[in-house]
């Protein structure tokens, strides 16, 4: 019984690298904020600056790394988000360029970002993300409710 148990702890250890990245690594620097079946989302905490405070009117920079499991990508984003505090109306634009690396944190491309500016829509992941920044900036969540990230 015993040699099963340690055999098996020995095929857990092993197999268990695999699915690290490096973004799990450093949980201080990047913020796990959501995650679904096929990816998850996180925010370099260090990255968020505010670049308009203007009441009722926000703008809010990030860096948010999306790691997609399927394909063991990991892609860099450069993103602004414009809120509009009476309205509750959020707006994300992707500059910049789009960064790629694998799971272990080595470059492997990057590419235009198309830099339009879309609606944020209520109830997705990208309002969590919204929700996210605009608590670690003010200290309040911008949809009332909904919670500000999953992890930390």
């Amino acid at each position: 019984m015993k040699k099963i148990l340690v055999l098996i702890g020995l095929i857990w250890s092993i197999a268990l690298p695999c699915f690290a990245m490096f973004l799990d690594d450093s949980p201080e620097k990047y913020h796990k904020v959501f995650s679904t079946i096929k990816s998850s989302s996180y925010v370099d905490d260090n990255s968020i600056t505010v670049t308009r405070y203007d009441p009722p009117f926000y703008i809010i920079q990030a860096d948010v790394y999306t790691a997609w499991y399927e394909n063991e990508i990991v892609s860099k984003m450069e993103c602004q988000y414009f809120y509009d505090y009476d309205t509750k109306e959020v707006n994300i634009k992707v500059f910049s360029y789009q960064y790629e690396f694998n799971f272990s944190g080595q470059f492997l491309r990057s590419g235009p970002a198309g830099a339009k500016i879309e609606r944020v829509s209520p109830g997705t992941n990208g309002m969590i993300l919204a929700n996210y920044l605009f608590y670690k900036c003010y200290n309040m969540e911008f949809y009332p409710g909904t919670r500000p990230g999953t992890s930390k």
